[in-house]
């Protein structure tokens, strides 16, 4: 019921079972919407449950799958305006290990994310990871978009040959349509590259900007 009335959709549990000590729900095939959640495990604070807002320190979502309408959804509910929020609960975090995402112009790994929720019930931080540790992108919401850092190292190039770069690290902002890098660094195969540029992925993938390669062999 609560999350119904946060998120504007109906929201259905298949199963639920609860303990005090330590305070835990544990809850499976939970629909949001669309959207499936088969296992989410949420860790509370006793104290709270008596009050008008019951505090969950950390939610855990397990076997998550997504396609691109539902992560558009998802995006929305993050970049909803919090004065419009239902504050009957607080999330501090949540955690989704596992997630996949299908039907992308480039097949996107399995990644972990966690999200940081602000008091007021906004986003304040999120940050997706590849599960060996090879890659992070840290995302902040701001003005434009999502402020978006992106590292890695030894991964392979999502599209054309199956090469991976020793290091990769670049910044800029996202949004819905694309993101703007205002710097990427690159180290590949003895040298380097250094650039700027624009992503757009609606539709078909395109990128337009300058990069400048040296000592690469």
């Amino acid at each position: 019921k609560l999350l119904s009335a946060r998120f504007g959709v109906p929201v259905t549990v298949g199963d639920a079972k609860f303990s005090a000590f330590p305070t835990e729900l544990r809850m499976s095939n939970v629909m949001l919407g669309d959207i499936k959640l088969p296992q989410v495990v949420a860790s509370g604070e006793l104290s709270s449950l008596a009050s008008g807002d019951k505090v969950w320190r950390n939610v855990d979502v397990t076997g998550l799958e997504l396609d691109a309408a539902q992560v558009d959804r998802l995006v929305g509910w993050a970049t909803a305006e919090p004065a419009a929020r239902h504050q009957a609960f607080t999330l501090q975090r949540i955690r989704a290990s596992g997630v996949g995402i299908n039907g992308t112009p480039v097949k996107a790994p399995k990644f972990d994310a966690t999200i940081l929720v602000a008091p007021n019930g906004a986003v304040k931080q999120a940050t997706l990871a590849l599960p060996d540790g090879k890659a992070q992108v840290l995302l902040s919401p701001e003005e434009k978009g999502w402020l978006v850092d992106i590292e890695s190292r030894g991964v392979a190039w999502p599209i054309g040959p199956k090469v991976a770069w020793e290091s990769l690290r670049s910044r800029g902002i996202a949004n819905r349509d694309g993101m703007k890098f205002d710097e990427i660094i690159l180290t590949y195969a003895g040298g380097s590259a250094r650039g700027s540029g624009d992503l757009g992925w609606t539709g078909s993938w395109k990128f337009t900007g300058t990069i400048e390669a040296s000592g690469i062999d």
